[in-house]
């Protein structure tokens, strides 16, 4: 599925997970802006990547060149546990990004997605669950072309919401969820550089 790299752009905020949108507005409000590495990894061999032009021009195309990027090239083989791409820069300008260039490369390195098994997946997890309210979060691991779709899906058997604004359509909602390990790091590393005494999970949770 080709990956329209200019709408992604133009929109990224309504395809990225809800939690990440939020903690950057903590991260602004709170003044916490540490320079950070994000380390992006598959936990499978993959004798050919895909992905990783589109993955770097969208965040080229968001943040321009506020962000350095390694990584691995277009063809080249990987072997579960190295990285595929290394991103360093403020983690203002990396926490709200992640959702939708894991996308991308999810989405260019694994087979075409049946929507009917997505369904009956969805069907036996939200029998397995019975009453208790089902969120489905797994936008990363798909072309964000397809978490509308998917979510859909999951509205259609039950679930209760999504994590994603563009997902949320189906509920009538926008996305939600819950804390990322992210923001937890990123006020630790804050508060160790500022000798700031305390728990950083507590301070991010507040």
């Amino acid at each position: 599925m080709v990956v329209n790299i200019k709408k992604l752009i133009e929109n990224y905020q309504t395809y990225t997970d809800k939690y990440f949108l939020r903690s950057k507005q903590i991260l602004q409000a709170e003044s916490i802006n540490p320079v950070v590495r994000y380390q992006v990894f598959a936990r499978k061999d993959i004798p050919s990547l895909k992905g990783i032009n589109d993955a770097t021009d969208f965040i080229r195309g968001v943040v321009g060149n506020k962000v350095k990027i390694y990584s691995l090239k277009e063809g080249d083989s990987y072997t579960s546990g190295e990285s595929i791409m290394k991103l360093e820069g403020r983690v203002q300008d990396l926490v709200d990004l992640e959702t939708v260039y894991l996308g991308i490369l999810s989405g260019s390195i694994t087979p075409p997605i049946d929507m009917v098994e997505v369904r009956e997946k969805a069907r036996a997890i939200k029998q397995a669950a019975g009453s208790k309210n089902l969120y489905y979060g797994g936008a990363r691991h798909f072309n964000p072309n397809l978490d509308e779709q998917i979510a859909r899906i999951c509205f259609e058997e039950g679930f209760s919401g999504t994590s994603t604004d563009i997902g949320a359509k189906a509920w009538g909602a926008e996305g939600m969820g819950t804390i990322p390990h992210a923001l937890i790091i990123s006020y630790a590393a804050h508060m160790q550089e500022n000798n700031i005494q305390g728990n950083p999970t507590v301070e991010a949770l507040k």
